[in-house]
């Protein structure tokens, strides 16, 4: 359904109504279920072993520690999000619904949202940790970043497999995908 102002009658709206494929409509329903919750696990990653000291944000272990069993269910939902989201795109029958499903995903913006999560997961466990010194192996897996890592390895090979799948006939999100080609492994 589009809507547009006549403007032969002010304030009034003429609509024109298409019919869609059910399977493109469950899809749709389906792709738009999930947005809350992939706003809520990237705001999750963002607050992931911070503690406020007055008020400045810094990291602590210690806030990552009381927080890890959150991130194994947060990851996990993710993942099951993940999933749902590349059946979606595995399972069409033909090019032109694959299109039309890609762009139900893009004007959501769900492969930008999964991308901001990539840079983030990829931020969490691969960059903060160059700069994390540490003079024994376990301090390391009980710092934030060894909490994330372990959490956050499958999200990141997830995330990667989304991108192929929506890649797929997509020249235009091709091309954004290259520019952070660094955060796809």
């Amino acid at each position: 359904m589009q809507g547009v102002q006549n403007p032969q009658k002010n304030g009034q709206f003429l609509f024109e109504f298409k019919s869609v494929d059910d399977d493109i409509k469950l899809s749709a329903d389906r792709i738009s279920s999930l947005m809350s919750q992939l706003i809520g696990f990237y705001q999750f990653l963002q607050e992931f072993g911070i503690k406020f000291k007055g008020t400045d944000r810094v990291y602590s272990a210690q806030t990552a520690v009381k927080s890890q069993k959150n991130l194994e269910n947060a990851t996990d939902n993710i993942l099951e999000s993940l999933q749902i989201l590349n059946v979606i795109l595995q399972k069409v029958k033909h090019d032109k619904q694959l299109g039309k499903i890609q762009t139900i995903l893009f004007e959501q913006n769900i492969p930008q949202l999964l991308m901001e999560i990539q840079k983030l997961t990829y931020q969490m466990c691969f960059k903060k940790t160059e700069n994390y010194q540490t003079s024994a192996g376990n301090q390391y897996k009980q710092s934030q970043f060894g909490i994330a890592s372990n959490n956050l390895l499958d999200a990141i090979t997830s995330l990667w497999d989304f991108f192929l799948s929506y890649c797929n006939n997509n020249q235009p999100f091709s091309q954004y995908i290259l520019q952070y080609d660094e955060v796809l492994g």
